[in-house]
């Protein structure tokens, strides 16, 4: 096949084999002009180590005669090429809308010797291949819901030489938060390694609401935040539906509830049974028992002597507010 050759490289060969059982002679030509002769036996391999050329494209030819005076000729193209790393042609950093349509990246590769390239998503490899001399490298982006991404192409050619390109896109639009749904529980009473965790995220987040028994207990900013948790161990026997609703800029929400379950820590008479509320100690946001001291929000505890929910405040002692 054709060859490409390094300037001033002396380590690339060329062979050819020769296979006639009355034996021969062959001729080697570049570019019509004869660069060596010889006789050949049955099976002979003859080898040529260009060198001295100037870059350029030759034409490189041998022709083998055996004693019958039958011939066969091969030719190939012999490209000398001073090498450099491949040249990738991207483009800068994208933004772009979800709703938009035909969402790509595409790269031009250019190189005398290519071989082989890759690109990877986030550092997971999502597309690889060979390829030629100006050939395209396109990636679609169409199936991607709002977020921050990081593409990088990388490519080889023949000597190894390598180049590479990165491409962030950051993908805007109208998709709905995104919410986990943590299982249903049923605790014992005083557990204090028992909670709630909530994963979330969102491309223009606003605020969420946490909600026990349709009662509010948090109106929060969710900006950056991975996460929103609520911890158990404060709530007495009963039963309690907690419901987490995220808002986002674009309008949209979106909400999930979880069901607990607090069971007494034993049988013994004289249990704690929730308090019905009502206008005296205990019942706080009427029939809601009881509303922990914290709340988890992110990667923090808001903790301390005194507990903020939106715009109510509990303070350590008391049953009212």
């Amino acid at each position: 096949g054709d060859k490409f050759l390094e300037i001033g490289s002396v380590s690339s060969s060329i062979s050819w084999h020769l296979l006639d059982p009355s034996n021969g002679s062959y001729e080697i030509k570049l570019d019509n002009q004869i660069i060596d002769v010889g006789n050949f036996a049955d099976g002979q391999i003859i080898s040529l180590v260009p060198f001295g050329l100037n870059v350029g494209d030759y034409v490189l030819s041998i022709t083998a005669t055996d004693l019958e005076g039958n011939s066969a000729s091969d030719t190939i193209n012999l490209h000398v090429v001073e090498v450099d790393s491949p040249i990738i042609v991207g483009p800068e950093d994208l933004e772009m809308d979800i709703s938009n349509s035909n969402k790509n990246i595409t790269w031009i590769l250019e190189d005398l010797t290519p071989t082989t390239y890759n690109v990877t998503q986030n550092g997971t490899l999502i597309s690889e291949g060979e390829w030629q001399n100006g050939d395209n490298v396109t990636i679609n982006l169409d199936a991607l819901p709002p977020g921050y991404y990081i593409f990088q192409i990388t490519v080889l050619d023949a000597f190894d030489h390598v180049a590479s390109d990165t491409v962030s896109v950051t993908i805007t639009g109208t998709g709905i938060p995104s919410i986990s749904h943590p299982t249903d529980m049923d605790i014992v009473q005083g557990d204090t390694n028992k909670e709630i965790i909530w994963y979330i995220s969102d491309n223009n987040p606003t605020f969420y609401v946490l909600e026990v028994n349709q009662q509010v207990i948090a109106n929060n900013s969710w900006v950056a935040l991975p996460f929103v948790s609520e911890r158990l161990a404060p709530y007495v026997v009963g039963s309690y539906n907690f419901t987490l609703s995220l808002h986002d800029g674009n309008g949209n929400i979106v909400s999930d509830t979880v069901i607990v379950t607090v069971h007494p820590a034993s049988t013994t008479t004289g249990t704690p049974k929730p308090p019905s509320g009502g206008s005296g100690g205990g019942g706080f946001f009427g029939g809601l028992p009881s509303i922990p001291r914290e709340v988890a929000i992110g990667a923090g505890i808001l903790g301390g002597g005194t507990l903020i929910y939106g715009i109510f405040r509990r303070s350590r002692g008391g049953g009212g507010f």
